[in-house]
């Protein structure tokens, strides 16, 4: 447990790993009932102890914590019921409000700016959107933006982590075992590491 001198109090130092899909599969077994799935819409977004999502790839995934439970919502920016983002933004801000305490974080990922990977103009506009929305509610967060990967992500409350599935891990793992932050960086174009979140295998 760290201090987190923006507020003040104690906070939780959360664990980001990155596995392959295989061990993602075998760790969200026993949580099947807070997936996160299509069409990706607010409506689909979990609130639990545990949640989990797949298949994000020009989707936008945004998670908050606060060491009793999490939220997870997964936006695909292509579908229509996702085209008005004042309506995601106060879907979020609701979420904030119901959950924060001393311990809230917040956490992004996905958004592609390449249209080489057929992503949707939208997509790194929504990211972006995201993080400005942590930013203005003074929350810290972390972000891992773009890639051309499709990625996994799952949060476990009781082990304060977030699991990222992603098929470059093994070998990323062999090639960075002794840094898994630059793994992430490999992965991802842009990884902003929240101050109370640390990257380990």
């Amino acid at each position: 447990m760290l201090i987190n001198n923006r507020f003040s109090k104690t906070s939780f130092q959360s664990t980001i790993q990155i596995v392959n899909p295989e061990e993602f599969a075998v760790a969200v077994q026993r949580i099947s009932n807070n997936e996160v799935k299509f069409p990706w819409t607010i409506n689909g977004s979990r609130l639990s102890k545990d949640v989990y999502t797949r298949g994000v790839y020009d989707c936008g995934v945004v998670g908050i914590t606060n060491g009793k439970e999490a939220f997870l919502m997964h936006i695909c920016p292509t579908e229509v019921a996702n085209s008005n983002f004042t309506k995601i933004r106060d879907f979020i801000l609701e979420k904030i409000r119901y959950m924060r305490n001393e311990y809230v974080q917040g956490f992004v990922l996905g958004g592609k700016a390449d249209i080489s990977c057929q992503s949707s103009p939208k997509s790194m506009e929504y990211a972006d959107n995201y993080c400005e929305i942590f930013k203005h509610e003074g929350i810290p967060f972390t972000k891992l933006l773009g890639g051309k990967d499709w990625n996994d992500v799952a949060y476990f409350t009781e082990k304060d982590m977030w699991l990222i599935g992603n098929i470059q891990s093994a070998q990323l793992r062999n090639a960075y075992r002794d840094n898994p932050a630059a793994a992430a960086k490999s992965i991802f174009d842009k990884v902003d590491l929240c101050e109370f979140d640390e990257f380990s295998w």
